[in-house]
Parts: C-alpha cells; sequence; structure tokens
C-alpha cells in the first residue's frame, strides 16, 4: 500500500460505498479488520485514515440506498413539474430525461403520449402528469429496470399529454452539439446502407436506436458488443491524436492540452455522458494534466480514483454490470498484460492484440457470465480480429465525419470503405454462430464462484511466474524437462477442478420448480439438474411481451437454452401468451396440448400457425412420462368428456419427484374437480391453485382429498378478484402454506 496510497484509498471507496448499498455489514467489519491488523504491523497512520474513510464511505452508500426506498412515497403523485431536458428520443414512442427541482433536484422520464410536442436537448420545459418509480424484478433472471434507471441518475417516470416548451435551448455548446449529431446520422444514412448507418452511428455518436435487434443481438454473442459503446478508444483517437497533432506544431503543452479536453468535451455533450465515456473522459483528463506538468500518470492509481469519482457521484453504478464491464476491462489491461510477459517473452504486434482480448476477456468473464449467462467460446479470436483493426478503422471513421462537413460527396465514396470493415463483421460473426460448440449456457452462480475464479487467475500467474524465477537458479534442461511441465499441470489441474466443480454444482439432481410472476396468467418453469426442462403454461393477460422480458430471462437464468416440452393445459391468451413468443424464437422443442383440446379449441387459436406435426404432441387421459426421476400423469380432460367451458377442460397434471407430488390443474373449476377425486393422489406437496384462485374452484372436497402442503397462486391486478376471499379461507383454515405470485413475485421450489 505504500507504493500506491491513492489507488487503495480509492478501492476502498468504491468498495464502502458497495457494501453500503447491499448493506453488507459484515464486509465492512472484515476491511475494518483488515485495516486495523496491516496498520498495526506497519505503525502507520495512513491505516487509521483508511478506516475512517471506509466507514464514511459506508454511510453514503446506505443513505442512497435509503433516499431510494424514500422516493416510493412520492409514487401515484400528481404534479406539474418545470426544468431543463437532459436528453431527448424522438420516433413513435419519444420521452426525454427532465431534470427539476419541484421534487427536490431529481430527473424524471417524461413519455410523451403525443408525437405533436418534440423538446430538444437543454429546452426548458413544464410538464403535467403522474410520478411512478420503475419496476424492480420478481422473477428469476429478470432484469432490474429500478437499479438501471438509478445507476444513470434518473429517479422516477411520468407519462403526460401536456408539455409545454417554455424556453428553447439557447446554449451555443449544446446547439452545436445536436447540429453535428444530426448532420452525420443524415449523412451516414444518405451515403449507406440503413443498417450500416445505424452501427456506425452506435459507434463513433453513441446513438444505438438504428441498430437492428439482430445485430444488437449477433455483436453481443460474438463478444465484441462493447465496440458499439462509446470507450476509451474513442476519447484517445480524438483527446491524444489532437493533442500530439498541435505538439508537432510546437503549440505549448497548455494550449495543446486545453484544445484536446474542450474538443473532448463537446464530443462528450453530443454523445451523453455514459459510464464508459464518463471514465475515458476523466480519465485521458488526467493522462493530459500529467503531459501539462510532465509528469506520467499511473495507470492503475489513475482508474482507480477515476472508478472512486464515478461511485461517489452516482452509486447505484455499482449495481450495473456496465461499470463494472467498463472498469474492470481496463483494469484487465492494466494488471494482466504484464503478467503475462514474464510467462510468454518477446514483443510483437500481434501478441499485442492478441493478449489485448484474451486478457479482457479473462477479466470479463465473471459479470459477462452473470449478466448474459453463456460464454461465447471464440470470442477472443473475434476480439483479436477486430481490435487489431479497429483502432485503424475508428481514427478513419472520425476523420471521414469531420471531413463530411467540408466536401460530403467525396467523404460518401469513402464511406464504401468503413461499409467493408463492417460487412467483414457481420460475416465473421455469422461464421461464428456455424462453428461447433460457439456458445455455452451458464447458470446463476454464487457470488464466492467468481471469487474463487479471480483468485485462481492470481494463483496461476504465481505458479507460472515462478517458473521463470527459477529458471534462473536452473539448468535449461532440468526447467524445460521438469519444472515448468511440472507448474504448467499444477495450473492445468486448478482450472480443470475449478470448472468440473461449477459442472457438478449445476448437475446434483435437484428439480427446480419456479412459478413466474406473470401478473394475471400462469406460467412454471420447471429445470431438471442434469434432465428435461419444461414449461407448463406461459403466458399473461397484463405483461406485455412476456416471452421475451420474463419467460427467457429465467431460462438464462437456470442455463436454459431450449424448453423441452411445453405443456398447455388450455388456449386462453393468459396461459399461451409467452408460448407463442418462444415458438418464434424457437427456444421450444415441443409443445404438448391434450386431445381434447387438440379437437375443439386449436384451429381458432393464434397457435397453429406456429404448430406442426413435428413440435407437437397430442397427450390423453391416464398418459405417463418418465424422464429420469420425473414423472409425470396426465388426470385429465377426457378426449370424448363434455365440459361446459374451456377452462372446465384444462389439462391437469400430476408431477412426482424423489418422493414428492405436485400437481398443476391450469383453470379448471368445481365440475372438474369433482371428477379428480378419484384420479389424483393423497397428500399432494405442492398444488398450483386452479384458476388463480377464482370461488368457483378450490372446493372443499376437493382440498380434503388431496390434503395440500404448499398452496401457490398465480395473479396479478385483475377485475375478477382473483384471489378470492373464500378460496384463501378454506386454504388457511386447513393449515396450508399459501404463497401469491401478486404479493411475494416468483416463488421457487427446490426438490433435493
Amino acid at each position: 500500500m505504500k507504493k500506491r496510497p491513492l489507488a487503495y484509498t480509492a478501492i476502498f471507496i468504491v468498495l464502502s460505498e458497495l457494501f453500503g448499498l447491499m448493506e453488507l455489514w459484515p464486509g465492512i467489519l472484515l476491511c475494518s479488520l483488515f485495516l486495523v491488523l496491516a496498520g498495526w504491523k506497519e505503525k502507520s497512520l495512513f491505516f487509521l485514515f483508511l478506516i475512517s474513510i471506509v466507514l464514511v464511505f459506508y454511510v453514503h452508500g446506505t443513505n442512497a440506498k435509503s433516499v431510494m426506498y424514500q422516493e416510493k412515497e412520492r409514487e401515484n403523485t400528481f404534479i406539474y413539474a418545470t426544468g431543463i431536458v437532459t436528453e431527448s428520443v424522438g420516433g413513435e414512442n419519444p420521452w426525454f430525461y427532465l431534470k427539476t427541482k419541484d421534487i427536490g433536484e431529481k430527473t424524471i422520464q417524461v413519455k410523451v403520449t403525443t408525437s405533436s410536442c418534440l423538446v430538444e436537448k437543454g429546452d426548458k420545459v413544464q410538464v403535467k402528469g403522474e410520478l411512478s418509480c420503475f419496476s424492480e424484478p420478481t422473477n428469476p433472471g429478470e432484469f432490474h429496470v429500478n437499479y438501471y434507471y438509478h445507476s444513470i441518475g434518473i429517479s422516477y417516470q411520468c407519462t403526460s399529454d401536456q408539455v409545454v416548451i417554455l424556453e428553447e435551448n439557447k446554449n451555443p455548446f449544446y446547439q452545436l452539439s445536436e447540429y453535428c449529431s444530426k448532420r452525420l446520422k443524415e449523412f451516414y444514412v444518405q451515403f449507406m446502407k440503413s443498417e450500416n448507418a445505424g452501427i456506425l452511428s452506435g459507434i463513433l455518436l453513441g446513438d444505438k436506436t438504428g441498430i437492428l435487434e439482430e445485430d444488437k443481438l449477433r455483436y453481443q454473442e460474438a463478444g465484441i458488443s462493447h465496440i458499439l459503446a462509446i470507450s476509451g478508444l474513442h476519447m484517445g483517437c480524438i483527446g491524444m491524436s489532437l493533442f500530439h497533432f498541435l505538439r508537432k506544431r510546437r503549440i505549448s503543452y497548455f494550449s495543446s492540452a486545453f484544445v484536446a479536453i474542450f474538443f473532448l468535451f463537446l464530443y462528450t455533450i453530443m454523445v451523453g455522458n455514459s459510464v464508459s465515456m464518463e471514465r475515458a473522459f476523466l480519465m485521458l483528463f488526467i493522462v493530459l494534466i500529467g503531459e501539462v506538468m510532465g509528469r506520467k500518470s499511473d495507470m492503475l492509481t489513475t482508474l482507480s480514483l477515476v472508478a472512486a469519482v464515478v461511485v461517489v457521484k452516482q452509486p447505484f453504478v455499482l449495481l450495473h454490470s456496465t461499470f463494472y464491464l467498463s472498469f474492470l476491462a481496463v483494469y484487465s489491461l492494466a494488471v494482466f498484460p504484464a503478467w503475462i510477459d514474464k510467462i510468454w517473452q518477446g514483443k510483437s504486434v500481434w501478441k499485442q492484440y492478441f493478449m489485448s482480448g484474451f486478457c479482457v476477456q479473462l477479466g470479463l468473464f465473471p459479470v459477462f457470465a452473470e449478466s448474459n449467462h453463456y460464454l461465447v467460446t471464440y470470442s477472443f479470436l473475434t476480439n483479436f480480429f477486430v481490435l487489431f483493426f479497429f483502432s485503424y478503422f475508428l481514427t478513419f471513421s472520425i476523420f471521414v465525419s469531420i471531413f463530411s462537413f467540408l466536401l460530403p460527396e467525396i467523404a460518401g465514396f469513402l464511406l464504401d470503405f468503413i461499409e467493408i470493415f463492417l460487412e467483414g463483421i457481420r460475416f465473421i460473426t455469422e461464421i461464428n454462430e456455424m462453428l461447433p460448440l460457439y456458445k455455452i449456457r451458464i447458470p446463476h452462480n454464487p457470488w464466492w464462484w467468481y471469487a474463487v475464479y479471480y483468485v485462481l487467475i492470481v494463483l496461476s500467474f504465481c505458479i507460472l511466474g515462478n517458473s521463470l524465477n527459477d529458471r534462473k537458479n536452473t539448468d535449461e534442461h532440468h526447467f524445460k524437462g521438469k519444472l515448468r511441465n511440472k507448474n504448467f499441470f499444477y495450473v492445468i489441474c486448478l482450472w480443470i477442478f475449478f470448472f468440473f466443480g461449477m459442472y457438478g454444482f449445476h448437475h446434483q439432481g435437484k428439480l427446480h420448480v419456479a412459478v413466474l410472476d406473470v401478473g394475471q396468467g400462469d406460467g412454471i418453469l420447471l429445470k431438471q439438474e442434469g434432465g428435461i426442462n419444461l414449461f407448463i403454461d406461459g403466458g399473461s393477460s397484463s405483461k406485455k411481451q412476456l416471452g421475451k422480458y420474463v419467460m427467457v430471462p429465467a431460462m438464462d437464468y437456470y442455463g436454459i437454452e431450449q424448453i423441452d416440452y411445453a405443456f398447455l393445459s388450455h388456449l386462453d391468451a393468459d396461459h399461451i401468451s409467452g408460448v407463442v413468443e418462444l415458438l418464434e424464437m424457437g427456444k421450444i422443442k415441443k409443445v404438448v396440448i391434450s386431445a381434447y383440446t387438440a379437437q375443439n379449441h386449436l384451429k381458432d387459436s393464434e397457435l397453429m400457425q406456429y404448430l406442426t406435426e413435428e413440435n407437437t404432441m397430442i397427450v390423453t387421459e391416464g398418459m405417463e412420462f418418465h424422464r429420469k426421476d420425473l414423472n409425470i400423469k396426465i388426470l385429465s380432460p377426457e378426449t370424448d368428456g363434455t365440459y361446459e367451458n374451456a377452462n372446465e377442460s384444462s389439462m391437469v397434471m400430476e408431477l412426482s419427484y424423489h418422493g414428492k407430488n405436485m400437481l398443476f390443474t391450469g383453470d379448471v373449476g368445481e365440475e372438474t374437480e369433482a371428477a379428480l377425486l378419484e384420479k389424483v393422489s393423497k397428500d399432494i406437496d405442492l398444488l398450483k391453485v386452479p384458476h388463480h384462485g377464482s370461488k368457483y374452484s378450490t372446493s372443499e372436497p376437493f382440498l380434503d382429498k388431496i390434503n395440500p402442503a404448499n398452496a401457490v397462486i398465480s395473479c396479478g391486478n385483475n377485475r375478477y378478484g382473483h384471489p378470492s376471499e373464500e378460496v384463501l379461507e378454506r386454504l388457511v383454515k386447513r393449515g396450508i402454506k399459501v404463497h401469491n405470485t401478486k404479493e411475494e413475485g416468483a416463488m421457487v421450489f427446490v426438490i433435493p
């Protein structure tokens, strides 16, 4: 700590803020204990200073969290707010960010219900509407919308049909940046394919609205989505290139740095202030100040100080993966190459670019795995190619963009070379998808797995680094024959043990039953470790795009690429809307429906267009399935039965696994329940309460027969009164443990 006191101070500030936000007081105790012991050993007062820093910023983090909770008190409050627009997006669903003092120096996202009112960045406007807080995840793997918006400084959202522009923006910096941004976008669209124009706008201007979803996904799955974000490479190309250009013309250090920083400031205004942009700007600012003072900045100290500044300014960045992806990438480039140089000696341009891609992937693996739940096997090779050419591409693209203001026709011709590069990247990503095992699914892991991962990296470099140190004291023949091979063998064994341990951790034979919070509807995901994956229903009448925002994230969380069987109780929208989305995505192998439903309801369902002979299974009453230790029995409906409505003809399934029995009932009512009394087992461990808790189901004779230990009600806000007081009373008086997704979110049961 004596060598880099500022770096260690900044690191402890970041850790303290994180522990404060997560309310992890044991973490603060461990940090304080470590510093006390270190200070006692070193006999230094610096450690007492660090302890005070730890405590102060822990309190700062907890206060930030409490403020977020206090904001909920304003939810559903009707407001008139006046403020300055900090960002604006038009299109079919226009919105803007409004910074206002009317609710305590907060920024809100205003969604405009009319497209006739177009506001620009910097305008002073007044809005009228109802405040609401951002949603929090209630399902496994669901995106934390509230944390994300707080990480970029947005506290509330508001839908408004009354937006009044009080004063148009007259700030010359804003006007210049808006003009340049709009002019460049029009230039790209005029001379390029629309999909490539959108990508170039994302790379240079930070505007991703024009990038096709399939291109975003392709870049992400190839492990190169980072080039779509404004980063240090952009700032370096602009800032350092301009600085060195001016210095070669014998402009003073101070003037050159001032001009470079000024242009970086304008660029930041134009592209927006993201975490990666803020990090890159501050780091380059420190580097340029160092050039003026004749001092060389230390990469680790600079990066740590910038991280501390970003975190203290907005603590919630610590709860979003963008912060870690941005800073860990640079930390990896600052630390790992020096360690690798001790093992792999020699210098070449190819080695430098290969190491850059490899080191970034090595450092980001835990964050990428936990945020995306997969590993791109060949990403380091893709990054090797892209990074090797990307700096030249970026410099050329910036030159062409600036040149377009002078001679647009000639600049438009030069855009053809940029398109060739973008088409090359698209070709590489498509080839990537054709390779075997190009993407490996990684389910959610506990935090300590990733802590072990980083410890193993350090340990591996220590072991391999010792090979080089021991080489100086050992003859060449002995080193080559024994020592080097032995150390590499140790490292390989460590990593084999780690990955096999991770594999074994997720293949213990457990069955995960996740009753998802789908709003008003049903959706139950069953994950059998080392076995099959099922959905029982999957639809909602209250949540849009259920498949995209709830079902797929849950699948990713459990490391599921495809669902083996999707059992549909019946074909109402609140049971199949999400399944239809998954079929469109190709994420379901087989859809299972009853013969009664196929004969009487299938032809009129939207599901019909997605079903084929290969992906459809028709089942009848009494059929049983055995998959490893999982047994599934179809209890209803009868193929030739007569039912009052589609709800009564719902498929009823009894599942058993390792001695535990579960009953899934669709939307059946008392009529079908009476018919099930002779078919269903006694002592059910888990009951999915029929028809979302309707008073016309879950009858007393039915409950007396099955005697469930646990009952789950799947419902959301609805006009039907689900769940009914009568049903709740029947369940409670029998001592049944009742769970409600409306109140508790998704319920996950794990059967060992």
